[in-house]
């Protein structure tokens, strides 16, 4: 990706619109300060600070509704696992439910270091003036916001 020529001022204020991914459940605020700063001042930095509150935000909806369908599911795990094993005397249904939790939180803490990672990615290419684009988001916010001008008809 081509670099584009950028203040540090810029550099560093996109950057902490992307860094604000740390400050999970707050982090939409600062790119949006960001934003109401520079968006008359500099394309570069208003457009990061658009697509990083737009990731925070997708994010942290993303959260809020799959934590409780995963919480769901391990209750509807734990049950059916009781429900097999209760005439049992092994260890068995507490081992699988043991690594079902185990797999479960290790994928919601997988997933959460991934997005904070990828934060962390877009600060940091920030920083060194290089134009970040988030995975799937960063090209449809781009298309979204310069899509070209409707020409207009002849006459």
């Amino acid at each position: 990706m081509a670099s584009t020529p950028t203040t540090s001022d810029e550099r560093i204020l996109s950057a902490v619109a992307h860094f604000s991914v740390l400050l999970f459940g707050w982090g939409i605020f600062l790119p949006m300060i960001v934003w109401v700063v520079e968006r008359k001042k500099s394309a570069f930095a208003r457009f990061q600070a658009l697509q990083a509150a737009a990731y925070t935000l997708a994010s942290f909806a993303l959260y809020v509704l799959v934590v409780p369908l995963l919480v769901l599911a391990l209750t509807l795990v734990m049950v059916v696992v009781a429900a097999l094993t209760a005439g049992s005397t092994g260890d068995a249904g507490a081992g699988l439910a043991l690594g079902f939790q185990f797999l479960l939180f290790g994928f919601i803490f997988g997933v959460w270091g991934v997005f904070i990672l990828t934060g962390v990615i877009g600060g940091i290419a920030c920083l060194m003036g290089r134009n970040f684009r988030y995975p799937l988001l960063g090209a449809w916010m781009d298309r979204f916001l310069h899509r070209p001008e409707p020409a207009e008809a002849a006459p």
